[in-house]
């Protein structure tokens, strides 16, 4: 009970001190250019902008809009904050067990020198996925994408599964059931978000309280080869309740 209110008090701690940077961005200049822009400060936002600054440093000018300094409404911190790697398509589960690696190592990846360590509170428990005859082919096929992959999953007969979860009651309609025993679990989402925030921000990602409103274009001749013309981006307009409407150049 201690640990979680100290939690709970670290948390309001760290929805104070974003506050305050954002509303110390209203009263100084802001950039008139920059090389990456990132519209959402969230979860993926923040890992965009941190993962970005860390493979090109202090070089490539990273700016993320984010109009709700408090996260009420995010949906960041109001998911379940899980993370699994059974997944049909080749590419989800490669990025859940980056994402599984990335976890166990967020005390080092995201330490920020006077901060505390970033605590997911991660709790360790794998997925149980289970199928009928008409699913089984699927899941077969599923289980041996994972397996190449990497991911560690097991599977599980009928009988298995009742020896492992002799509490549960299985119909005689599912026939194997396939179960995550590693990288799979529940963990902290306002943790995350605030750690790599955190980390982004001490690795220059700036960070403005404001929202797009718009894109400019500028179109581009057609090429010789293919005569099809093509648009870049030059501009993005963004609006903020403490300034004026402003426009971010891109670098080129």
């Amino acid at each position: 009970m201690i640990r979680t209110l100290s939690a709970v008090q670290r948390s309001w701690s760290s929805v104070w001190r974003v506050s305050r940077r954002l509303a110390s961005a209203c009263s100084s200049a802001w950039p008139r250019s920059c090389d990456v822009l990132v519209v959402g400060g969230g979860a993926v936002g923040s890992s965009s902008a941190y993962h970005l600054k860390q493979r090109a440093g202090r070089d490539l000018s990273v700016v993320v809009l984010e109009q709700d300094s408090t996260y009420e409404k995010a949906s960041t911190v109001l998911s379940l904050g899980n993370i699994r790697q059974q997944f049909s398509v080749a590419e989800n589960t490669l990025l859940s067990m980056y994402g599984a690696s990335f976890l166990r190592r967020v005390p080092e990846l995201l330490a920020v020198e006077g901060q505390d360590p970033v605590d997911l509170r991660f709790f360790p428990r794998g997925y149980l996925f289970l199928a009928t005859p008409e699913g089984l082919k699927q899941m077969e096929e599923n289980y041996k994408q994972q397996t190449s992959l990497g991911a560690e999953v097991a599977w599980l007969w009928p009988d298995q599964l009742r020896k492992v979860y002799p509490w549960l009651t299985f119909q005689d309609n599912i026939v194997a059931g396939v179960l995550g025993t590693k990288n799979e679990g529940w963990f902290d989402p306002w943790s995350l978000l605030l750690g790599m925030r955190r980390k982004a921000e001490s690795l220059g990602a700036l960070y403005l309280p404001a929202k797009l409103t718009g894109l400019q274009y500028r179109q581009q001749e057609a090429h010789q080869a293919t005569a099809i013309s093509t648009r870049s981006l030059t501009t993005a307009q963004v609006r903020s309740s403490c300034r004026h409407p402003s426009n971010l150049l891109w670098r080129r």
